[in-house]
């Protein structure tokens, strides 16, 4: 096999984890980094270092073999945050429930992002995918790639994504070929990422240079956030079984970075572009719910 290819499984093997449309032709080993890889219904395999990348339901599991990298911090094992995150399952079904006000919140939100856009028919990488709902979306020509470390996630993606490429990684250690992917996407993800800068330098590493990388995130630490915070603790705490000021507690580990430290971050490893904030056009962060980016190699 030529170096750089992914080399198809042979007929009749694999054939749910979809190929024709060329978005698997961007992955490489998430340890080794070479691009050498074959894919059948069981596994993604390196042929370079051996590595092998078990397939559960037609996800590659890239977690399973690499770990995390780092250790896990102390701050997570706080038992308020464990409850929330035995509940994740459940505060989605709340979240998306038909006429929920957050839900429509979080449409207004990524249109906001989708307004910094520049149209490509590239393959479209949403990081922190969660349950697929911008998967169809951001969808090109190379279709989509749904990276996200929950599996319990990604099996919900994958009912509603038939034809996406899901893959369990973290984000710190990406399957991806360096310089190689030219549309990337963080939708209410980085806030999430306690080794956030561990992260960035690896989204760095992946993208094209003529590449875009597309955030969105609450304006966390801000005013906005802080007393809208409030009202959604109260529904929280009803689904895990506290009281508002623990789920607060928890979300607030949940969300461990403030746009403040984002956006800083942001910075050191990309060139900020185009931003917007909603559900204002002033006001800057304080007085805004969310702050979107179009981002570029530095």
């Amino acid at each position: 096999m030529s170096s750089g290819a992914l080399e198809r499984a042979p007929p009749g093997r694999g054939a749910q984890l979809r190929d024709e449309d060329g978005a698997l032709a961007l992955l490489a080993c998430a340890i080794c980094g070479a691009a050498d890889v074959r894919l059948t219904e069981m596994a993604l395999d390196c042929q370079a270092c051996g590595a092998s990348y078990p397939c559960e339901d037609n996800i590659i599991d890239c977690l399973s073999v690499t770990g995390h990298g780092q250790e896990r911090p102390r701050l997570y094992d706080n038992p308020y945050y464990q409850r929330f995150i035995e509940n994740i399952e459940a505060h989605h079904a709340a979240h998306y429930a038909p006429g929920s006000l957050s839900a429509e919140i979080e449409r207004r939100l990524k249109e906001d992002l989708y307004r910094l856009v520049v149209p490509s028919t590239e393959t479209g990488i949403d990081l922190g995918c969660g349950a697929g709902d911008a998967l169809q979306r951001l969808s090109g020509a190379g279709g989509a790639i749904g990276i996200d470390q929950e599996m319990s996630l990604l099996k919900m993606a994958r009912r509603r994504n038939p034809e996406a490429t899901l893959i369990r990684a973290d984000l710190a250690a990406l399957p991806f070929r360096s310089a190689s992917v030219r549309r990337v996407f963080a939708i209410a993800v980085l806030e999430h990422v306690f080794f956030l800068e561990a992260a960035l330098k690896e989204i760095q590493r992946c993208l094209a240079p003529d590449g875009a990388f597309y955030v969105m995130v609450p304006t966390e630490g801000s005013l906005a956030v802080t007393a809208a915070r409030y009202v959604t603790s109260i529904r929280n705490a009803r689904i895990n079984g506290m009281t508002p000021a623990q789920s607060r507690t928890a979300q607030r580990i949940d969300h461990c970075n403030t746009v403040f430290l984002i956006e800083n971050s942001l910075e050191k490893f990309f060139r900020i572009e185009a931003t917007s904030c909603w559900p204002f056009r002033f006001g800057g962060r304080q007085f805004n719910l969310a702050k979107s980016y179009r981002l570029r190699p530095l």
